[in-house]
């Protein structure tokens, strides 16, 4: 869906495609795979911290 708005491809698409997931994710028929939500300032320790954990397979990669 990204990847459309940067090449200008077929935009038109991404709205019916952003109201279709609304409306699958209000009906309870999709479910989120996030497991856990870091909400720590961008720098360099933290994303140091963070590759740990993505290479010791700690957190799901997206």
């Amino acid at each position: 869906m990204f990847a459309k708005t940067g090449h200008n491809y077929q935009l038109q698409i991404q709205g019916t495609i952003l109201a279709l997931l609304a409306k699958l994710a209000q009906a309870g028929k999709i479910a989120v795979t996030v497991g856990k939500t870091y909400t720590v300032k961008i720098n360099a320790a933290n994303l140091k911290k963070l590759r740990k954990m993505l290479k010791r397979a700690i957190c799901v990669r997206k």
